[in-house]
């Protein structure tokens, strides 16, 4: 185990979790009250890995009371020390845990029966239904952004392709199998509309 050092808190790295290219996201345990968050940090040589739009988009979801939403703790701004490393100043965000697999992991290795799978989709349904009517469009709805709680209910998170003006976009984001018609086609979309679809 590695310890994780920031200036006002001190974590222990319990593992890396996911490392996607864009961000690496750790499991750590907070020294102080020995809490379990996710942490994630940006790619080695990128300082402006949070944009302004993403860290507002968390700070409005962080005031939403909804269990299928990953709630969000708040974000620093180094240094942040690996034992055995120079400190380096890196931005950070940190999450509540989910100790379960994503959904998309999950159904890869295992079976809900169908009435645990119509349960979870109502979940997820109802964590897409706060968000939208924060006035947000998460654009990037799949089941590997959906984690699992200790329960195995689900908890949408992952929003770094969210955003607040959901009418005639035109950024064409997200994974293929998962996209509107409209969005393959590259014509302008409403992000609501399509996270449905999705």
């Amino acid at each position: 185990m590695q310890n994780l050092g920031t200036l006002d808190n001190q974590y222990i790295i319990l593992s890396l979790k996911s490392n996607n290219g864009l961000r690496k996201k750790y499991h750590v345990r907070q020294n102080q009250n020995q809490n379990e968050f996710f942490i994630e940090l940006p790619r080695d040589n990128d300082i402006n890995a949070f944009p302004a739009n993403e860290i507002n988009i968390l700070n409005i979801l962080q005031n939403i009371d909804n269990s299928n939403i990953i709630h969000y703790i708040g974000n620093g701004n180094g240094p942040l020390v690996l034992i055995g490393q120079p400190p380096v100043n890196k931005p950070y965000l940190v999450f509540e845990y989910a100790p379960r697999h994503d959904l998309f992991d999950y159904i890869s290795i295992g079976r809900f029966t169908e009435r645990q799978a119509k349960l979870i989709f109502k979940k997820i349904l109802n964590g897409i239904s706060a968000i939208h009517n924060a006035g947000i469009c998460h654009r990037n709805i799949r089941p590997a952004k959906v984690l699992l709680d200790e329960n195995y209910n689900p908890k949408i998170g992952v929003y770094y392709l969210s955003c607040l003006n959901a009418n005639n976009l035109q950024q064409f984001v997200g994974i293929i199998r998962y996209k509107a018609p409209e969005i393959i086609l590259e014509q302008p979309y409403n992000g609501i509309k399509c996270d449905i679809f999705s």
